[in-house]
């Protein structure tokens, strides 16, 4: 009899915290306060863009197709390198005008590391009631895992397990709350935010030169739109020059959760609705967006 793999019990900690934020957002959208301002920023950005009518680029079949668009269409004013990706900042008086989009090579393994690299500042902010919050997240997972209610699938031994890593990372919010704010600590959040393809990486494969807009979301909507639906992109034509944006695209990028149910979709399409604003134009996007949550994600189907 084989003998059963080790348990990482870091990861664990971290996909209790991605499972339950994920029941949170499906109930009240709630999401961890420490990225909050990175969501809004991007989703504030997307849906500008949205509102002035033009086609949104996601994908580039290439660095150079990139750089070309971004200068002359764009009109941007600044490029930063982030390790493999590339940060472009729109001009002034142009649509793009203070809009940030982290490029990344379709095929690169590296592009988590390029998303904390521009936004750490941000997620890793600490002060004395970011850690309380942070404190109470694992105080409410600790009980809810001790109810099975999270990492159902967990054996008592390694159950008990994850709970004292729980417990230090609840003691040591706790005690960076009264004393020393430790950004540091802010790292056990990171998990939580993802770096999505705008454009399904796996549907890139066959453009290995391919660039892609990436885009912060929270880990399980990127994981449940991917399972649901992104396994089922064709792959993209090696001809292709330049992608733009989908409804599709939109919901994921809206969505705090991908619904399980018709019961969920209700909830969520409520909430996208409300970033997309009232205008005629967003209301035609959300007919087509809501079409695309019934019919490709397959609702009440899976």
């Amino acid at each position: 009899m084989k003998p059963s793999p080790k348990i990482n019990f870091k990861r664990q900690a971290g996909a209790t915290l991605i499972e339950y934020f994920c029941n949170l957002a499906r109930t009240s959208g709630t999401l961890w306060d420490g990225h909050n301002a990175v969501y809004a920023r991007h989703r504030a950005w997307l849906t500008t863009l949205l509102d002035d009518g033009g086609q949104v680029p996601v994908m580039y079949s290439s660095k150079r197709d990139l750089l070309f668009d971004v200068w002359q269409t764009h009109d941007c004013s600044r490029i930063s390198k982030y390790g493999e990706a590339l940060l472009t900042t729109g001009k002034r008086n142009t649509r793009f005008f203070g809009i940030e989009q982290l490029w990344v090579k379709a095929n690169s393994t590296r592009y988590q590391d390029a998303m904390l690299a521009v936004w750490k500042k941000v997620m890793h902010e600490a002060n004395p009631n970011r850690h309380k919050a942070a404190a109470l997240v694992f105080s409410r997972c600790l009980d809810q895992v001790a109810k099975k209610e999270l990492r159902a699938e967990l054996s008592p031994e390694d159950r008990g397990k994850l709970m004292v890593l729980l417990k230090t990372r609840k003691a040591a919010h706790f005690t960076a709350a009264s004393g020393q704010p430790q950004p540091r600590l802010m790292s056990h959040f990171d998990c939580t935010l993802n770096g999505d393809h705008v454009f399904s990486a796996t549907a890139l494969k066959p453009a290995e030169d391919a660039w892609v807009w990436l885009f912060p979301v929270p880990a399980n909507a990127n994981q449940g739109f991917g399972a649901k639906v992104e396994q089922r992109y064709l792959p993209l034509k090696t001809t292709t020059n330049t992608r733009f944006i989908s409804p599709g695209m939109v919901y994921k990028l809206l969505a705090s959760a991908m619904p399980r149910n018709s019961g969920d979709s209700d909830l969520i399409n409520q909430r996208v609705r409300g970033q997309l604003g009232s205008s005629v134009k967003a209301l035609e996007r959300l007919a087509l967006i809501e079409s695309f949550v019934q019919h490709d994600i397959s609702l009440d189907r899976t």
